[in-house]
């Protein structure tokens, strides 16, 4: 992973908190092995990222378990990930490591088959109308957020897309999801005609020779955790709780919504399985019922 002889590399800094966990909180062989095995995880994940355990704040990590989610981790596998991520990173606030520790107010997650936020059309039209096109990073912020919504794309495949995978012209991405399966992924007019000014007007001042088509403001691809912060910041007077996987929900509830089949929707959105895809006509009859709540004259007077 990186030099151990280093205090400051995530061999050594794992190895400390192994140590700690043998001597002083005595922890069993098999905890300290599934420990280490996700601290291991979680390092790798933020220097892929353009972090580090030393370099990442609370933003960095809640992106790595919105990772997990969107992964389709077991709520036992990111409850102990979780826990072994406020152990290593209490441990190195301890020892001085860090000045701080970010995993203190991660919240627990109980991921099973809950309904995901959704935005509303008009809260979506708000986020990427309030962002300045012409201040730097502004069109690369909406390009993203273009390809969120308007294309449905997981987070990783939005970071992943390069430019020989695009055919705006034509309406169409060749999208590198899950398992390294592609898909073609519609893109409408609008988002296109965004997704291409950036293409044209900013990327090529950052680094016109990178393949990538989302690049940080260092000319840089950039990564998860760039992303997740850049989501966060366009969309923090309007929705603060918004994730970036929020926008592909919301991209799926709207499209539902507006009656498109079941089975076309689980091919948009790269779905093995049906089943996953069936979680938002859970959330559609759950609109219903709170709509009907709302507005029947005696559901309405007696609540």
């Amino acid at each position: 992973m990186n030099d151990p002889k280093d205090p400051g590399s995530a061999d050594s800094l794992l190895g400390l908190w192994d140590g700690w966990m043998a001597v002083e909180a005595r922890n069993s062989p098999a905890t300290r092995s599934a420990y280490l095995s996700d601290g291991r995880q979680l390092a790798r994940w933020l220097e892929e990222s353009g972090a580090s355990l030393v370099r990442c704040d609370r933003a960095a990590l809640e992106g790595y378990f919105d990772a997990l989610d969107e992964l389709g981790a077991a709520d036992a596998t990111i409850a102990r990930k979780l826990a072994a991520a406020k152990s290593l990173f209490a441990r190195l606030a301890a020892e001085g490591a860090r000045p701080d520790n970010p995993a203190e107010l991660l919240a627990s997650r109980r991921r099973g088959r809950h309904l995901p936020d959704v935005l509303s059309v008009e809260q979506v039209d708000a986020i990427l109308g309030g962002i300045d096109l012409g201040e730097r990073g502004g069109l690369r912020d909406r390009a993203l957020l273009e390809l969120l919504y308007g294309a449905g794309l997981r987070i990783s495949e939005a970071i992943g897309m390069t430019l020989e995978r695009m055919r705006l012209d034509e309406g169409w991405l060749l999208v590198q999801g899950k398992g390294s399966k592609q898909r073609l992924a519609p893109i409408g007019p609008n988002a296109a005609a965004l997704v291409d000014r950036y293409r044209r007007e900013e990327r090529p001042l950052l680094n016109p020779k990178s393949d990538a088509l989302l690049l940080n403001l260092r000319g840089g691809p950039l990564g998860r955790v760039g992303a997740w912060q850049i989501v966060k910041k366009r969309c923090a007077e309007i929705a603060p709780q918004v994730t970036p996987h929020t926008f592909r929900h919301s991209y799926a509830t709207h499209l539902l919504e507006g009656g498109i089949d079941l089975r076309v929707l689980q091919e948009l959105l790269g779905h093995a399985s049906i089943t996953t895809t069936q979680i938002y006509t859970h959330l559609d009859r759950m609109r219903l019922q709170e709509t009907h709540r709302r507005f029947h004259p005696r559901e309405a007077r007696e609540g």
